[in-house]
């Protein structure tokens, strides 16, 4: 959290790993629907209370109750994550997702808010588990999932993933090969 330089470096570490990735090894880029919308909020508080214990008062006096939300006529009881447009919204995601990452065994796993990135398929399943117990759900329609173009996915659950050629892998927006997805990237640009 509020590394400098780390998106460069997640996108560099990525292309290192896709460049040298042994045939039988798998990388997947994960969502979560909704995220910030979804995330269970005493897991949020309970988080800010242990990594970050100087914001808790803060944090408890704005998101222990329900927040009420005005659009038009109606009220809107917000009871679930952060606030959009709370600067601190992301700082909480974060920190309550941290220890999940933390836990993961792959050979690389990356993330940044709610999309995650992993050097392993393993921990996939463990992900969608944890997530769920945080009140996330995975968006599996925009999974991807990169492997070298002869491997034969086993795993049933990759299989539902989109199937991204590794030339044409994108991460954090940035093309990771020069061809095709870079091309791809400045014709729509121009």
């Amino acid at each position: 959290m509020g590394v400098p330089g780390a998106c460069e470096a997640a996108i560099h570490s990525a292309r290192r790993y896709l460049e040298t990735i042994p045939f039988d090894h798998v990388f997947v880029k994960l969502d979560f629907s909704n995220a910030f919308n979804s995330l269970n909020r005493s897991d949020m508080l309970c988080s800010v209370a242990d990594r970050i214990p100087d914001l808790y008062a803060f944090c408890y006096s704005a998101y222990y109750h329900s927040s009420i939300l005005f659009h038009g006529p109606y009220l809107v009881f917000s009871q679930e994550g952060p606030q959009q447009g709370d600067p601190l919204g992301p700082l909480l995601f974060c920190n309550t997702i941290h220890p999940l990452l933390q836990s993961l065994e792959a050979n690389l796993s990356l993330g940044f808010l709610d999309d995650l990135s992993l050097g392993a398929a393993d921990d996939v399943s463990n992900i969608i588990n944890e997530g769920e117990h945080l009140g996330l759900t995975m968006n599996m329609s925009k999974c991807e999932l990169i492997t070298h173009l002869s491997f034969n996915v086993q795993v049933v659950l990759l299989c539902s993933f989109q199937h991204v050629e590794m030339e044409e892998t994108i991460l954090l927006a940035v093309p990771l090969f020069v061809r095709p997805a870079l091309n791809s990237m400045c014709t729509v640009m121009i």
